[in-house]
């Protein structure tokens, strides 16, 4: 179901279109074989906004969106790793250095798991905002990228 507070809604609603991103990114079972199966879904109900007026507003919605996706896994993980030495620091474990190794592969693997479902979230945005663009200006996205331009 679509949060309240998604703009049209109506139209798309982005959880269930994220899952299927998701799905279709790890190979699991989705209703889209191929990438341009699902752009070809999403163009369809992307056009479906209308005026330029629509686009425009759900286009700088999609943006905010691929933002925060992008500040809260550069937020979170350092916030863990500091949480992780605090613990270290003040525990007697660093002399079981089995249990001292498992607990840090256990976090390391929630890491790596938490990195890469903020990098799906944040690629799904982008990919969306690409879309939208062409739909709008017929043509590649203008959007630059911060996480693969270079200066």
């Amino acid at each position: 179901m679509a949060k309240k507070n998604q703009p049209y809604s109506e139209i798309i609603d982005l959880q269930k279109e994220l899952k299927e991103y998701k799905n279709l990114c790890e190979g699991k079972n989705s209703k889209f074989k191929y990438y341009l199966d699902w752009k070809e879904h999403i163009t369809k109900k992307l056009v479906k906004l209308g005026d330029n007026d629509k686009n425009e507003n759900f286009l700088h919605y999609l943006i905010n969106q691929k933002r925060y996706r992008g500040k809260t896994d550069s937020i979170i993980m350092p916030v863990m790793v500091f949480c992780f030495s605090l613990y270290f620091n003040k525990s007697d474990l660093v002399g079981d250095v089995i249990s001292f190794l498992i607990l840090i592969l256990i976090t390391m693997s929630f890491m790596i798991i938490y990195s890469d479902e903020c990098h799906k979230n944040y690629c799904f945005y982008c990919d969306t905002i690409e879309i939208l663009e062409e739909i709008m200006y017929g043509k590649k996205s203008r959007t630059p990228d911060p996480l693969t331009e270079t200066l």
